[in-house]
C-alpha cells in the first residue's frame, strides 16, 4: 500500500517535472511577454482588485476558456499526418535541446491550462473564506484551521497580496490564451513549410 501510494506522488510529480522543463522553468516564465504584460495590467487595475469581487469575474470567465484550451489541445495532439508529427517530435541533432519541438509545445498548453485552473482555485478559495467580508468590513471571518493556521485570519493582515495574485493569474490566464492560440498557429506553419519542401522536392 506504501509503495503503491509512494508511486501515485512520484507519477505526479515526475509528469509536472517533464512539464515544466518542456516549458523552459522559471527563466522562460520571468522573461515571457504575456507575463510582464500580466504584471502591468494588474497594477494598471488596481482599484478593481483592491475594491474586492475581482474573484466573480474569473468564475464567470475562466471555465469558458479552459473548455476552449483542452479542445485545442485535442486539435493540436491530432493535427497533421503521420509525416509531420514524426518530422515535430524529432530532438534537433544540431542544438542541445532536451525536448522536441512538439513537446514544447504541448508544455505551453499545458501552462495555459494549470495557470486557468490555478486562477480558478485562487478565485474558489476566495469565496470560501470570506475575503469579501474581511477587506469591506475588516472583520476576521471564520476560515478554517488547518496545522494550526487560521487562513482566515491570514488574510485579515494580507488581503491586498491575495487579492492582487489572484487578479494577476486572472489576467495572465487571459493572455496565456493567446499564446496557446499562437502556439497553434506555429504548428500550422510548421506543417505549411514541410508540406512545401516535400512538394518542392517532388517537383
Amino acid at each position: 500500500m506504501i509503495k503503491k501510494l509512494y508511486a501515485s506522488y512520484s507519477g505526479v510529480f515526475n509528469i509536472f517535472k517533464m512539464y515544466w522543463a518542456a516549458y523552459g522553468g522559471f527563466s522562460s516564465l520571468i522573461i515571457s511577454p504575456y507575463f510582464h504584460l500580466a504584471i502591468l495590467i494588474a497594477w494598471l487595475l488596481q482599484p478593481y482588485w483592491i475594491s474586492g469581487q475581482w474573484w466573480n469575474t474569473s468564475i464567470s470567465i475562466l471555465p469558458n476558456i479552459v473548455g476552449f484550451a483542452l479542445g485545442g489541445y485535442a486539435i493540436l495532439v491530432g493535427f497533421g499526418d503521420d509525416k509531420f508529427m514524426k518530422v515535430i517530435s524529432r530532438k534537433s541533432e544540431k542544438t542541445k535541446v532536451s525536448y522536441s519541438p512538439f513537446l514544447e509545445v504541448s508544455a505551453a498548453f499545458a501552462h495555459f491550462i494549470i495557470v486557468q485552473l490555478l486562477a480558478l482555485f485562487f478565485a474558489i478559495i476566495a469565496i470560501g473564506i470570506s475575503v469579501d467580508g474581511v477587506i469591506k468590513l475588516g472583520e476576521k471571518s471564520v476560515g478554517p484551521i488547518i496545522f494550526g493556521w487560521d487562513f482566515s485570519y491570514i488574510l485579515t493582515k494580507t488581503p491586498a497580496l491575495f487579492n492582487a495574485t489572484g487578479f494577476f493569474l486572472f489576467i495572465y490566464a487571459l493572455l496565456a490564451a493567446v499564446a496557446a492560440t499562437l502556439s497553434i498557429f506555429r504548428v500550422t506553419s510548421w506543417f505549411d513549410r514541410i508540406n512545401n519542401m516535400s512538394n518542392n522536392e517532388g517537383n
